[in-house]
């Protein structure tokens, strides 16, 4: 049995065919687990005190949101000849990480951490030469707070900037990948540009011993949109250093791709 299209149908079909192709990056529709939305932001990494110049990498980032809490968050970082160095998957469930993967292409490993209410499990893989990853490590760590990792930060900022502001510090436990365990530490607020409309806070380890390693993290997160703007402090990226890959400190400008 034959079936004929009108005209009418058809131009129809094709309005709606233009306007998939020229919604713009950040949009909302409808799904079976609500309304999902893209958000798209390009992470910009300088060497600490080179901002504005030449950058280190780039980061494609997209954040696809079911709801305001639920949220799937993919990356690629590039160098600058466009070569592939780092790529992430993480799952947030609630507005908690549930799971946060780093292929790390510079130096042929996999991290991932998967987080079930206080208890946190580090695994790391070495890529072997057919291209597989072979489990290298795999450790569980209890944690008296909800730990987070790198994507979840900004959701941390979004549900408790207001509690920040008034207390002036809290408590997070945050996976540090390297050392394949959460650390403990202390967000402090340390500026509030009500002009601008942004929050300044620091990330410090509650630990003597691991601050002598890992300097503090600087966050600037803007209040109206509910974003982070500025990081500075450890990223899973590396670079060379006297022959051998270490870990990279760097400043990171994100920006809204619209």
């Amino acid at each position: 049995m034959s079936m004929k299209i009108s005209r009418t149908a058809l131009r129809s079909l094709f309005v709606l065919l233009l306007l998939f192709a020229i919604l713009p990056v950040s949009y909302s529709f409808g799904s079976e687990s609500g309304i999902v939305r893209i958000d798209k932001r390009k992470a910009v990494f300088y060497a600490i005190g080179k901002r504005g110049q030449t950058p280190l990498f780039t980061q494609d980032i997209e954040i696809q949101w079911r709801g305001d809490s639920d949220a799937e968050f993919v990356s690629i970082a590039k160098d600058n000849a466009g070569t592939v160095v780092l790529k992430e998957e993480a799952t947030l469930v609630g507005g908690r990480m549930q799971r946060h993967v780093v292929f790390q292409e510079q130096v042929g490993e996999k991290y991932e951490v998967v987080v079930d209410k206080d208890e946190a499990v580090f695994r790391t893989f070495k890529r072997e030469t057919n291209g597989n990853y072979k489990l290298a490590s795999d450790r569980k760590h209890q944690s008296e707070e909800v730990v987070f990792s790198g994507p979840a930060v900004e959701v941390y900022l979004r549900d408790f900037h207001e509690e920040l502001m008034k207390k002036k510090s809290i408590a997070m436990s945050f996976a540090v990948f390297e050392l394949e365990r959460p650390l403990d530490f202390k967000i402090t607020s340390f500026g509030l540009d009500k002009e601008k409309k942004t929050l300044k806070a620091q990330m410090k380890i509650d630990n003597v011993i691991f601050a002598l390693f890992l300097d503090p993290i600087d966050i600037e997160f803007d209040l109206a949109e509910k974003k982070v703007l500025y990081y500075k402090g450890r990223t899973p990226l590396r670079i060379s250093n006297k022959g051998s890959m270490q870990p990279l400190d760097a400043e990171i400008e994100y920006q809204t791709v619209k």
